[in-house]
């Protein structure tokens, strides 16, 4: 998981601002809180893979408490702005209850097929 979210993490960095790559290269030096508070800067700022990666963040607890609602939360946000990384996230949060209340597989599915 950890060398996709990093690959994921190398292509989104090439096409976002300042304040994602300077996330992007705290995240990769372990400095999590920096990276937490940059990444959180950007997503408010409507950045949907900035919100995804805080998510992730979240979800982990690297930087941060770890906390599965405000890690979904994060990914309904990412989702909504059009991440299908995000999209993914929240799917499997449904899928395993975590942070949400869990769903069945068959609208799991549905969500899967138009996140991706």
């Amino acid at each position: 998981m950890a060398a996709v979210l990093a690959g994921i993490l190398a292509c989104a960095a090439f096409l976002m601002a300042d304040d994602f790559n300077e996330a992007y290269k705290a995240y990769e030096s372990g400095d999590y809180k920096k990276a937490m508070k940059l990444f959180q800067k950007s997503c408010d700022a409507k950045d949907a893979w900035s919100c995804a990666i805080l998510g992730t963040m979240y979800l982990n607890g690297k930087g941060v408490k770890q906390d599965y609602s405000k890690a979904a939360e994060l990914f309904q946000k990412s989702c909504s702005g059009g991440s299908a990384f995000g999209c993914g996230n929240l799917a499997v949060c449904y899928e395993f209850g975590e942070g949400v209340k869990k769903i069945s597989i068959k609208l799991l599915n549905i969500t899967r097929k138009h996140a991706i």
